[in-house]
């Protein structure tokens, strides 16, 4: 996928095999924009049932601060049909008491909940993912939103094509769930 950029993404959107780790870490990389990571995002990929990108979807945080370089140029997007942020109360001082604010995961819970059935009507498939501002290792809370996709996708009989991280650093796969045979 050398040479690949936002603005070619989205004529070949559908044709792409998100089964294809190298694709499914690209079209990860270029929905979750830096803006995006720096205030906690969420990403998901609806495929169809040959495992093809449909629409990218996109939940974030509030508005990241003006300093936040952008790294890709230009302000197109593709297909971000649905952005919902935060809830109006929320205060960054409650983070230090519970972590799981910031990053949003019962809105991700939410989002999965409302897309996951529409998903199994049309016997499709997930890609997912998480942004946030640093790091290249998986944490305690990327653990617990990669268990929570995991359970939920399992739950409905989903095929989850990948679970990635996408930072200020860089962006990273989680392992494939385990099966009853693993």
């Amino acid at each position: 996928m050398a040479g690949m950029s936002l603005h070619g993404l989205p004529d070949m959107f559908r044709e792409l095999p998100m089964t294809d780790r190298r694709v499914a870490a690209d079209v990860m990389d270029l929905l979750m924009r830096d803006t995006d990571r720096a205030t906690g995002c969420a990403a998901v990929v609806v495929c169809d049932e040959e495992h093809r990108g449909l629409q990218p979807v996109l939940l974030h945080d509030d508005p990241p601060p003006r300093s936040v370089p952008q790294r890709r140029s230009g302000s197109r997007s593709f297909g971000r049909a649905t952005e919902w942020g935060r809830d109006a109360g929320h205060d960054r001082r409650d983070v230090a008491r519970d972590p799981s604010r910031l990053v949003g995961l019962e809105d991700f819970d939410r989002l999965l909940d409302l897309l996951l059935p529409l998903v199994v009507a049309r016997s499709g498939s997930v890609l997912l993912g998480r942004g946030r501002p640093r790091g290249m290792v998986a944490d305690d809370v990327d653990r617990l939103w990669h268990q929570h996709a995991i359970d939920r996708c399992r739950g409905l009989d989903v095929p989850l094509l990948g679970f990635y991280v996408a930072t200020g650093d860089g962006i990273f796969r989680l392992p494939d769930p385990l099966t009853a045979v693993s």
